[in-house]
């Protein structure tokens, strides 16, 4: 088992190193000619959102409160796109609405607009909030991997204490 992670690794490693040098999609070593080639580097990257458990920002107006909780009921259903309008809502009430700017990253991510996304889970990152900081980090290194930001997904993943192979298994 230890020997099949740390081939993992290895391999990680190697793709990665590759990235250094190419921007296109890079491809495992042959395996097998009936082995399906993999994107390595997005199956780092792949996004699962994190669940909504109903924690909210009791330090903001109320009507940004109010906002927040109403529009993460389409998160929870998982309509990334139909959250966004009321996240931005939200942070136009009270730009100190931390949550709604996580969860704002993480709907732009889902919805294909990364950069954006991983802007937003940047400036969760600013705020410093213990509730947000090492889940931004995390995702904000995923959207980082998908955008083929090695370097910036690396420290991200330093800073959250983090690993590849916590990455890789979900842990």
């Amino acid at each position: 088992m230890y020997r099949s992670i740390t081939l993992s690794a290895v391999a990680i490693a190697a793709f990665s190193a590759a990235l250094w040098t190419s921007r296109a999609p890079i491809q495992p070593p042959e395996i097998s000619k009936n082995a399906k080639s993999l994107n390595w580097l997005l199956e780092l990257a792949r996004l699962n959102p994190p669940p909504y458990n109903g924690a909210i920002d009791t330090n903001i107006e109320e009507d940004a409160e109010l906002q927040f909780e109403a529009t993460m009921a389409f998160y929870k259903r998982g309509a990334y796109a139909l959250a966004i309008p009321g996240l931005r809502e939200t942070l136009d009430l009270d730009s100190r609405a931390v949550g709604a700017r996580f969860y704002l990253g993480i709907c732009l991510v889902m919805t294909g607009e990364i950069e954006q996304g991983e802007q937003s889970l940047e400036d969760t990152i600013a705020w410093h909030d213990e509730r947000f900081l090492k889940p931004a980090l995390t995702y904000g290194a995923k959207a980082n991997l998908m955008l083929y930001r090695v370097e910036r997904a690396h420290a991200m993943l330093l800073d959250s204490g983090e690993s590849l192979t916590g990455l890789l298994t979900g842990e």
